[in-house]
């Protein structure tokens, strides 16, 4: 499984000023209970501060706001250190991983170095340097349905397709993209090539990610393309979530932006 450091800290960062901010409002005391056949019998359980003797008394079910406290005081007691110490470790992570390391050791080399030499895997620079410098093509079906002009001039096939190209290019300081990209693949054992509607490439990993929109998912046509597309992208071993997004809209629930937003963002 790979994981994003800096993500996961983040969310561990939101989880212990939850659990911070419960205790500074924590009950005193803390929770016992009994079974008793069938029912399940709850106390608060505390120190009286006059006498110093330990006070044990039932919390009637009108209460039982009292008894989740108590529970939930437990539970927190129990997570912080667990929090705590995942944090550590991936603070410690992060200190000592060099990000990009193996692609620096051979973007460092000298180019007389790098001509004798076969890098255990393809450079960073390399990669964006081949997507910038390898020729543009065109998807060659059906031509006349390119009829939505995007703010970089390009035409795509649809509002949506163009409103997708017009928020992925607000990001070219990171991200690049490609309208309807030709795409090597096997279906059927046959090698063909597809149009992803979307390839995009991030500047700072070189991970390419295809993007396909959509539209009239009410449609079954449509519907059922969209299931065969998910089969042929896995056949081919690219993983949705993952290689693969998927956006959709249908005649009664539109393209949704903030959720295309919230797709980018995830590609940054």
């Amino acid at each position: 499984m790979i994981i994003d450091v800096n993500k996961e800290i983040t969310k561990l960062e939101s989880m212990l000023k939850i659990v911070e901010t419960f205790q500074t409002k924590e009950p005193t005391g803390c929770l016992k209970y009994q079974i008793k056949g069938k029912r399940t019998i709850y106390f608060h359980q505390y120190k009286d501060e006059v006498s110093g003797k330990v006070v044990r008394k039932y919390i009637k079910k009108g209460n039982l706001s009292l008894a989740r406290r108590l529970a939930q005081k437990h539970y927190y007691a129990s997570i912080r250190p667990v929090i705590k110490n995942n944090m550590a470790v991936l603070r410690m992570l992060h200190d000592k991983f060099m990000e990009g390391g193996v692609d620096q050791v051979y973007d460092n080399l000298n180019m007389q170095r790098k001509n004798l030499v076969t890098p255990i895997k393809g450079s960073k620079e390399d990669i964006i340097r081949k997507w910038i410098n390898e020729k543009k093509e065109s998807n060659p079906h059906h031509p006349e349905h390119l009829r939505f002009k995007t703010e970089q001039g390009e035409y795509v096939r649809s509002k949506s397709e163009a409103l997708i190209a017009n928020m992925l290019n607000k990001h070219g300081d990171t991200i690049l993209y490609r309208y309807e990209q030709p795409l090597k693949v096997v279906i059927d054992g046959k090698k063909m090539i597809i149009y992803p509607d979307f390839t995009i490439i991030n500047l700072y990993t070189g991970k390419v990610t295809y993007w396909e929109h959509i539209g009239m998912l009410d449609d079954g046509k449509y519907a059922s393309d969209f299931v065969g597309k998910t089969k042929m992208y896995m056949e081919n071993d690219l993983l949705l979530g993952r290689d693969i997004l998927f956006s959709f809209e249908s005649s009664d629930k539109p393209i949704d932006t903030k959720l295309i937003k919230k797709m980018i963002l995830e590609l940054l």
